[in-house]
């Protein structure tokens, strides 16, 4: 393992010196490729160093200012017609969590990072709010799709580098700050969706830890 372990960051370290030093992409790409090959032979050895205990953070609870109560009135009949028919409540929102742990790498290399969920009723705003980075370092980038109930397939969003500020490894799933994209463009009918998280370049995988929909009334 150590042995695997010095090669994987020897080939890091090349790449960032590469880079540094205005090397072509293509050469850049060629050590891409063999670092992936390393990573993908590590894997096989043992699972990702993560700590994998999620729970939903407890949604603060809403301060209501209680009113004085006010002096009690004579019942009338106007009065007791009107307490019978009150307004319905206000609709909650609907929100999913999914806490499977996924991994959006080169295609052979992936696993789990689709996320599959139904809306039942949802509102006029819909959000996207997940936990993931680059799994030993933020050097990541891909896209994020969406699938919608006619079967249509949109680019809903993307990541990069700049949008994490520790590795997956060194925060660990409870310490990845949480992202959120606006996705009510795509969400519009009740019934199935999916999303994809799919790597397109970059050093590491995208290592995701927590996916959660919310949409408001």
């Amino acid at each position: 393992m150590d042995a695997i372990d010095d090669y994987i960051r020897e080939l890091t370290s090349l790449v960032y010196y590469m880079r540094g030093n205005s090397r072509s992409r293509e050469e850049i790409n060629a050590v891409r490729r063999e670092l992936r090959r390393a990573d993908e032979a590590r894997l096989g050895e043992m699972d990702l160093l993560l700590d994998v205990e999620e729970e939903a953070a407890p949604e603060k609870a809403a301060v209501r200012t209680e009113e004085a109560p006010a002096a009690e009135e004579p019942e009338t009949p106007a009065r007791k017609q009107a307490e019978t028919e009150t307004a319905p409540p206000p609709r909650e929102p609907e929100t999913v969590v999914m806490t499977t742990r996924g991994l959006a790498g080169a295609p052979d290399f992936s696993r789990n990072n689709v996320y599959a969920f139904t809306l039942k009723n949802p509102g006029s705003r819909t959000t996207l709010t997940y936990r993931a980075s680059g799994r030993r370092s933020t050097d990541t980038y891909g896209d994020i799709f969406m699938t919608t109930p006619d079967g249509k397939r949109h680019r809903a969003g993307k990541w990069q580098p700049d949008d994490f500020s520790e590795s997956a490894e060194e925060a660990g799933c409870k310490g990845l700050v949480p992202i959120t994209l606006d996705i009510s463009d795509y969400v519009s009918a009740p019934g199935p969706y999916a999303i994809e998280f799919r790597w397109n370049d970059g050093i590491d995988p995208l290592v995701i830890c927590r996916v959660k929909i919310k949409s408001l009334p």
